[in-house]
């Protein structure tokens, strides 16, 4: 609001409008399932433009999550990325990676595709643990959703100034 107000103090000549933060609290309850509710889940949410590269370093979280676990641990990580603005395939991207053989890692489960608001807020509550890892954050819109799900969130130190 006072941002709001500060701009229409300065006569701006434009259309403004106070957007409220994109969580909505009733969506906050939902649960998405995996079929495997026994597992701790690791969730990473958000782009991935670059490959390795990218700012939010997912190649290393998927390296060093594939490096601590091993397919007999009950982990999942989940990998929600918005490929609206991804040139490459991600697919194509974690293949460069070098990583152990599916059958001596963790199990990792890979999602490209929209999702409505109700799915991604189910999304938050079913993980265990929200991982933000990048290298640098303006604002992270997920981290503030994954905390508004009640999930526990795990950043690097220089991911936002949460």
């Amino acid at each position: 609001p006072h941002l709001l107000a500060s701009f229409n103090m300065i006569d701006v000549n434009a259309p403004l409008e106070l957007m409220e933060l994109g969580l909505d609290k009733p969506m906050a309850t939902a649960a998405y399932r995996f079929g495997v509710d026994t597992f701790n889940k690791f969730l990473y949410v958000g782009g991935w433009a670059n490959g390795i590269n990218d700012r939010r370093a997912v190649d290393i979280l998927i390296k060093a999550y594939t490096e601590e676990f091993s397919a007999n641990e009950k982990t999942l990580l989940v990998l929600k990325i918005n490929t609206a603005y991804s040139p490459v395939p991600v697919m194509q991207t974690i293949s460069q990676l070098n990583l152990k053989p599916p059958s001596e890692r963790g199990k990792m489960s890979l999602i490209e595709k929209p999702m409505s608001e109700q799915d991604l807020a189910g999304l938050y509550r079913v993980a265990n643990t929200f991982v933000m890892p990048t290298k640098a954050e303006a604002f992270c819109l997920p981290v503030l959703e994954s905390i508004w799900s009640t999930t526990n969130t795990l950043l690097a130190s220089w991911a936002s100034p949460m």
